[in-house]
């Protein structure tokens, strides 16, 4: 069965008592009489210890299966654990149907899980806000996320302290979430995690933030200020192999990464001069930077832009073949005063050059804000990015506006940077689109957070507050489900990332006591992370 607990903790201890249980099985006697007995098949006597039977066949325990697995009487393929899997009479593990269980129906949570401070910890104060950024997913399914706590937290390793302050994390589970690992990136000032990304083809991990100090990974901390970092993670043991600082002479954050075989892609912000390749200065405030490294965390491409004001640079994504996409928000030409900014979205088209091969900047009205969160490649080589706007903007041919602050999501073509299609969703009030992925089939998972009601598809309303929600389109941006899970305070969706099965994960963090499908999740103090596993 997949973790259902309240805490990480208190789910490894279910998880255990249930493998302990799956292990041992139903008890069965051995076959009396001379000879050796046929091997059942299903629907006959079942198999007993020691027969090694096939699957398919009937079985009292799992050493009367050559597998090892008796799976609900069925010598099975595998261990069958996860709570929407069933073993057919053939003795392969799939999906159950909807039919059978409404709650193993697309878009349903199939387990969720509370990162947060002891609930017993009576110490210190926990007015505390711990939140989940960003999530990977290895080839064989393990689970990586990158957030930031204060004070103490337990991922289900034990409890874990900060430095002081905010540090940064990184935390990995298995594919049925049982905890596999953490490692604390922080110092005694205010420190965060950005992104994760998993280095195809290697055992690694790579981590980006930023820290205000020497967080205990290789390279130069000097000066003050936030400093960007990259950290590389052996992915089994969690171990730390490799890292360095993005310097800035003034200040410098990193924000999100991605990789391919080639590289390693960062972007962020800086402000001063950037120090990675040579002095690049910033135009005034903080100015968005994008950059490759290699193995060896040495940059290869390295590309700067912003204006006088506020810049920033949110999610970077790399094509099949090489291109590379990054969001954020710059502060429009002609716009003074850092209350402006415009959701900016830039393409480079492998081989990569000095300048962009487009940009688009999505303008908003004065004293407005729109930003891009995140973004990904489709299958067959566009960007779909996500993020919010205060409008009315223009997205290509589409002017939105749909009151407050509304979550929005796009299509481009890749390599132009033609804006397909564009659609919004929210409320009167403020809504937010935070994260976003796409699978092999082109279709698309967008995470965020609703106000009240949010109206794309059949309505979903929130139990008060904000309240996260997911959401599923096609390739065209036709509108598939929508799912809405939180409680009466404020919870947020940060993150979405899909598994090599498909499974659709997401994180983001929790007040109070709040609804995941039907896990009831509870915050200790303050904010609390959740990471939670759906059904696609």
């Amino acid at each position: 069965m997949a973790p259902t607990g309240a805490t990480a903790t208190e789910t490894n201890a279910v998880e255990t008592d249930e493998g302990t249980a799956d292990a041992t099985g139903s008890t069965g006697g051995d076959h009396s009489g001379s000879g050796d007995p046929p091997l059942p098949t299903g629907g006959q006597t079942p198999c007993a210890e020691g027969d090694a039977c096939p699957p398919g066949s009937a079985c009292d325990s799992p050493g009367a299966c050559a597998s090892g697995f008796c799976v609900d009487g069925v010598c099975c393929d595998s261990a069958c654990e996860d709570t929407c899997q069933t073993c057919a009479p053939a003795g392969v593990c799939g999906p159950v149907s909807p039919e059978a269980q409404p709650e193993c129906g697309s878009g349903t949570a199939q387990w969720a899980l509370s990162l947060g401070a002891p609930v017993d910890v009576e110490a210190m104060p926990n007015d505390n806000f711990d939140r989940g950024t960003a999530l990977a997913i290895d080839e064989a399914g393990n689970l990586y996320l990158v957030g930031t706590f204060n004070q103490q937290i337990d991922f289900g390793g034990g409890v874990a302290v900060s430095n002081g302050g905010d540090d940064g994390f990184v935390v990995s589970f298995d594919p049925a979430g049982q905890y596999r690992w953490h490692h604390v990136l922080g110092t005694s000032g205010h420190d965060t995690g950005g992104g994760v990304t998993s280095l195809p083809g290697t055992n690694e991990v790579v981590v980006v933030g930023a820290t205000s100090g020497d967080p205990g990974i290789p390279g130069t901390w000097t000066g003050t200020g936030l400093r960007g970092f990259v950290a590389k993670f052996e992915a089994t043991s969690g171990d730390l192999t490799a890292g360095r600082a993005i310097d800035a002479t003034e200040q410098s954050r990193s924000m999100a990464v991605a990789a391919d075989a080639s590289g390693i892609y960062v972007t962020g912000g800086f402000q001063g001069a950037l120090t990675l390749d040579g002095m690049r200065a910033s135009m005034g405030d903080e100015d968005v930077f994008a950059a490759r490294l290699d193995a060896a965390l040495q940059p290869t491409w390295t590309w700067t832009g912003g204006d006088v004001n506020k810049d920033l640079g949110r999610g970077i994504a790399v094509s099949s073949t090489g291109s590379v996409a990054l969001t954020g928000f710059m502060s429009g030409p002609g716009k003074a005063g850092a209350a402006t900014q415009d959701l900016m979205v830039t393409g480079f088209t492998a081989p990569l050059g000095a300048a962009p091969s487009w940009r688009n900047l999505y303008a908003s009205p004065m004293d407005t804000q729109a930003k891009g969160h995140a973004l990904a490649w489709t299958p067959d080589g566009d960007v779909i990015t996500t993020g919010f706007y205060e409008g009315p903007v223009t997205f290509g041919q589409s002017t939105l506006d749909g009151g407050g602050a509304d979550g929005v999501l796009m299509r481009l073509a890749g390599p132009s940077g033609t804006t397909v299609w564009a659609l919004t969703y929210g409320s009167v009030d403020n809504d937010n689109s935070r994260g976003v992925a796409v699978d092999a089939a082109g279709n698309i998972f967008v995470a965020g957070e609703f106000n009240q009601n949010l109206s794309i598809g059949p309505t979903i309303t929130s139990n008060g507050d904000d309240d996260v929600f997911m959401l599923k389109f096609d390739g065209q941006g036709t509108h598939l489900w929508s799912r809405g899970f939180g409680g009466p305070s404020n919870d947020n969706g940060n993150t979405v990332a899909l598994g090599p099965d498909g499974s659709v994960y997401a994180a983001g963090h929790f007040r109070d006591t709040a609804m995941f499908g039907e896990t009831p999740l509870t915050a200790a103090e303050g904010a609390d992370i959740f990471l939670m596993r759906m059904v696609p």
